[in-house]
């Protein structure tokens, strides 16, 4: 129930109850505060109230309870409420704009590629952040601007950060490859390409002889003759068979172990199953392994 504390000053207080009582105002505490008083009547009979104590009671509100403070309460701070909305949702849409581009680590020169990169991808002040991507603006600074080893693309309030880092001339000159061919078989689990077209995806199966990143770049409709790098991981699969005598322990896992060391790479045993044949056993070994090539074929 909405309830209103009123602070009555003023004589003759039996002939306001009466006069409260005879509009049906009920009263529904009263208390004094000094030589005056304070009583309580329902929020909906306080524009009655106000009608009898007229002239003759000086009155002031100074209280409410119930659903009428909770409503006088969003009322007086309704336009605050507003305005921290409205301060929302403007930071909000801002923040979704770019309004400032910075590149560091790089030379003048390479700033002004990457730039033009930026321009011919359509990323420009007053861009939505929602249309960049920043993992394609990566890829694609890096496969069009010569000389990179590194770029990173993120979003910083309003500002588009971009780090790169020139490659070091080592004195080696590295060997260009027109594309990457899987020369062993396996499912391709890490695929980090920096310059071509990836032709499979990440848990797809390839065949040696495919080619896993064509070494092309794309502009939109155009392609372009190119070279390929990329970082390439490979799990293959590896099954030999050998004869052994017995079914020991020991037997098994030295055949395993002269498997993994006739692999030359970091094996583990996926299974192993045994058949008797004429004069002992055959046991069939599975192993798997992963190769990892970077900026060439895989070996």
């Amino acid at each position: 129930m909405s309830s209103v504390d009123i602070l009555v000053k003023g004589r003759n207080r039996a002939l306001l109850f009466q006069k409260l009582a005879r509009a049906d105002v009920s009263v529904l505490n009263c208390e004094k505060a000094g030589e005056d008083i304070v009583i309580r009547i329902k929020y909906k009979d306080l524009k009655k109230a106000f009608a009898i104590f007229g002239n003759s009671w000086y009155n002031k509100q100074i209280g409410l309870h119930g659903a009428a403070r909770i409503a006088d309460i969003v009322k007086r701070n309704v336009a605050l409420v507003f305005s921290v909305l409205a301060f929302l949702v403007a930071a909000a849409i801002i923040d979704g704009y770019l309004f400032f581009v910075k590149i560091d680590g790089v030379s003048f020169a390479k700033r002004r590629e990457i730039e033009s990169v930026l321009s011919e991808s359509g990323v420009k002040c007053f861009s939505r952040f929602s249309d960049i991507d920043m993992r394609e603006t990566e890829r694609k600074i890096l496969s069009q601007v010569d000389g990179l080893e590194f770029v990173s693309v993120k979003k910083s309030a309003n500002k588009l950060i971009i780090d790169a880092v020139e490659q070091k001339n080592s004195g080696i000159e590295i060997k260009k490859v027109k594309d990457i061919i899987a020369k062993r078989s396996g499912v391709i689990t890490y695929a980090n390409v920096i310059r071509g077209k990836l032709k499979k995806n990440v848990g797809d199966r390839v065949f040696a002889g495919e080619t896993i990143v064509e070494g092309v770049i794309e502009d939109g409709e155009n392609v372009y003759s190119s070279y390929a790098v990329a970082e390439i991981t490979l799990t293959c699969e590896f099954v030999t068979e050998r004869f052994i005598d017995d079914t020991s322990a020991a037997s098994i896992e030295g055949e395993i172990a002269s498997a993994k060391a006739f692999l030359s790479e970091e094996a583990e045993l996926v299974d192993y199953s045994l058949a008797e044949t004429v004069g002992g056993y055959l046991l069939k070994i599975n192993l798997e392994y992963k190769v990892t090539e970077i900026g060439g074929r895989i070996e």
